[in-house]
């Protein structure tokens, strides 16, 4: 899945500048890696996240949910939780199949890779686009 983010898109932004402080890069497009809905504590409390990708390796997301959030000391379940939930997804797809490397959970790796809530996603990112390939169709559209 690609997605792309825009001042002139975004309801939140105002400029190129403002995008900046927030880690964004105007005029770019992402990889949407991975949504998840996860439990953050023992309560119940829930959160959308999203998992973004920057091609380019580098300049990440800095707000809510990024590498250097401190909503992960504030809710210290979400990351063991993530990474049961996609693990769980992991062996549904390897067991049809499918050859995918297990899901590993990292932070502060400076890869490009970054977390966010879906609403954030929803106020910075104004396009997404999904193709859909499946080896066993009689015609594939991408």
């Amino acid at each position: 899945m690609t997605t792309a983010v825009s001042s002139q898109g975004s309801v939140a932004i105002d400029s190129s500048t403002d995008m900046t402080k927030v880690g964004l890069v105007d005029a770019h497009a992402y990889s949407l890696i991975a949504a998840v809905e996860v439990s953050l504590n023992m309560i119940g409390t829930k959160e959308k996240l999203v998992m973004v990708r920057n091609p380019w390796g580098f300049t990440e997301w800095n707000g809510d949910w990024s590498d250097s959030s401190q909503k992960w000391k504030q809710y210290p379940d979400a990351s063991q939780n993530i990474e049961k939930a996609l693990n769980k997804r992991h062996e549904d797809l390897v067991s049809k199949g499918h050859k995918l490397k297990k899901f590993e959970f990292k932070l502060d790796a400076s890869d490009g890779c970054f977390w966010m809530s879906w609403k954030d996603y929803q106020r910075f990112f104004y396009i997404t686009s999904v193709c859909s390939y499946e080896s066993d169709w009689h015609t594939n559209w991408v």
